[in-house]
């Protein structure tokens, strides 16, 4: 009899002990992603002007003693008839402060494809709240015939993933 009385206690004693915040990860992580590109095109200028475009846009929950683990994957086609520069970085769209440090490379005509990665994270999160990140990016060339042309976003290849985890 007592047996059965104590098994019945066991799952208040389990939730008494993770309320009281004895295991130092009682919650699992939490995940957000996107996977639908917000573009199709991307627009190539000839470097006096950063034309950022959102590829993938995520938001989560954040409680104030968390943090973002951010991560992105995307590819992008170039069919213009000279090297085009592309740049990304994350950003946080309440602060406009980038998660992750802006970068360029090339991507000439010989490669064709580029598959683009990267991560970041954001612990400057003071306040619970909602908080949405946007994979932005930007492309400029100085060959003559190749900016005002596009790069091709390709589908189903990317996407915008957030981890929200415990400090």
């Amino acid at each position: 009899m007592n047996r059965f009385r104590i098994r019945r206690c066991l799952p208040a004693i389990a939730l008494a002990t993770l309320a009281l915040g004895m295991p130092e990860r009682a919650f699992a992580d939490r995940i957000v992603r996107s996977r639908s590109e917000a573009i199709s095109l991307l627009g190539v200028t000839n470097g006096t002007t950063l034309a950022m475009a959102n590829l993938y846009t995520a938001c989560a929950f954040v409680a104030a003693n968390e943090y973002v683990d951010a991560r992105f994957q995307a590819e992008l086609t170039n069919n213009l008839p000279g090297t085009v520069g592309l740049g990304r970085a994350i950003f946080r769209n309440d602060t406009g402060l980038a998660v992750t440090r802006p970068v360029m490379d090339n991507i000439t005509r010989d490669m064709h494809h580029k598959v683009i990665v990267g991560s970041g994270i954001d612990d400057r999160v003071a306040v619970d709240g909602t908080y949405c990140y946007a994979l932005k990016v930007w492309a400029v060339s100085s060959y003559s015939g190749v900016y005002g042309g596009n790069l091709n976003v390709e589908k189903g290849y990317g996407e915008l993933i957030l981890i929200v985890r415990q400090k």
